[in-house]
């Protein structure tokens, strides 16, 4: 079988990924839990070109297959299902692996986390792992983003306190709704222009997400998104939205804000935080992609734990 006929049989039975599959995708979120945000539905829609992102379903699990045209990049995701039930995980698991051998496909995972990796040490099938420290996820105590008080949070105190006085009755927040999704979407357009998308494929793939997210606004929120917009004389300045990925956690997918404001990236994270507050005990900001910068950012606001997150490899036998 040549590599050529090997790569279209196995692409004929994954599915490109769509807005229009939640509905579809929906019953295998009901029976999975997770701390990690790489696998949440919304993020696999404002990533999935750069990944080129197809769905695979074997035995009642669900995979997300990365450029599946590509063996040298090709990956899988962790199965989304339900982990309790081992002897369902461990058929799932030996059909993947069936499907992978007979098209001669790595058995490569791509960003799985702690609970899955347990799984495989119950379930003892063999594999190998190598934490991505760039890709750990920053999660937060709500409380403490939605009050930031005492020492640690003096700064960033600061910083709330200038943008209200140098913007004193001239901004309001408001929650992203279908009447003011365009103007977040001029927020987060600006952040772009000005943080030089038309120079970054990443940045580039990142505003497409979040063009199609604000455009199909009631749609998504009737999904579970929800959002934040901030004004300073009535331009849109900030914005940001996410969604609960548990019972305790909110994730945050994105924050964009003007940098030449004043304290605004200060505060669409202290008004997303009190919007979602009384409601979740953790926000989940995602990684830093080893930035310095974000990392340096994202550790000022003291993070409770980090997500860790691997790729591996499962083995032949099992």
């Amino acid at each position: 079988m040549t590599q050529l006929t090997q790569m279209m049989q196995h692409m004929q039975q994954m599915k490109k990924l769509t807005k229009e599959d939640y509905l579809r995708l929906k019953p295998y979120y009901e029976m999975y839990s997770s701390e990690i945000h790489d696998l949440t539905f919304t993020n696999q829609m404002i990533w999935r070109g750069k990944h080129n992102l197809h769905t695979l379903e074997l035995s009642g699990y669900l995979w997300y297959v990365y450029h599946p045209e590509n063996p040298l990049e090709m990956a899988f995701s962790e199965p989304v299902g339900s982990y309790e039930d081992l002897t369902a995980l461990r058929n799932a698991l030996h059909a993947w692996r069936v499907f992978c051998d007979q098209y001669e496909l790595p058995r490569r995972i791509r960003h799985f986390g702690n609970a899955f990796k347990d799984g495989l040490v119950k379930l003892e099938i063999p594999f190998s792992a190598e934490e991505i420290s760039d890709d750990f996820d920053y999660v937060y105590l709500t409380e403490e983003l939605a009050n930031l008080s005492g020492n640690r949070f003096h700064k960033k105190k600061n910083h709330l306190n200038q943008f209200h006085k140098k913007y004193e009755n001239r901004f309001k927040i408001e929650a992203i709704s279908e009447l003011n999704a365009e103007e977040a979407l001029a927020a987060a357009r600006r952040w772009c222009v000005l943080n030089g998308c038309g120079e970054s494929l990443d940045l580039c793939h990142e505003y497409h997400g979040i063009l199609e997210i604000l455009t199909n606004w009631p749609l998504m929120a009737s999904r579970g998104l929800e959002g934040v917009l901030i004004y300073v004389d009535d331009a849109p300045v900030a914005m940001s939205f996410g969604e609960m990925i548990n019972a305790q956690t909110f994730l945050v997918h994105i924050e964009k804000a003007d940098p030449e404001v004043t304290g605004a990236f200060t505060v669409i994270n202290y008004a997303m935080a009190n919007q979602v507050l009384g409601r979740c005990v953790f926000i989940n900001r995602e990684q830093d992609m080893g930035s310095e910068g974000i990392r340096k950012a994202k550790l000022s606001y003291h993070p409770h734990h980090l997500v860790v997150k691997q790729d591996g490899l499962i083995g032949p036998n099992f």
